[in-house]
């Protein structure tokens, strides 16, 4: 791995931490996804699947869930083979 890579994935890993101590703790808050489309999608899917199943007990915990579902579809839309 370059150093370049190494800076990317560092920076990359202080967003995700910084998001997670977000929602942690704040009551009001929104997600903002930035990504591909078709990841868009797979997000929504899980989003909606999620909500049916109804296995969270607050509305932090899903919404750390989600956060936690971007964050995979992130990594796998970077290591996708182009």
């Amino acid at each position: 791995m370059t150093n370049n890579e190494e800076n990317k994935e560092n920076e990359y890993n202080k967003r995700i931490e910084k998001m997670v101590d977000v929602a942690k703790v704040r009551k009001n808050y929104s997600l903002q996804i930035f990504c591909k489309y078709e990841t868009y999608i797979k997000f929504t899917e899980v989003y909606l699947k999620a909500k049916r199943i109804k296995k969270f007990k607050t509305r932090e915990d899903f919404l750390l869930a989600m956060l936690n579902a971007y964050e995979n579809m992130l990594v796998a839309e970077n290591f996708k083979v182009r």
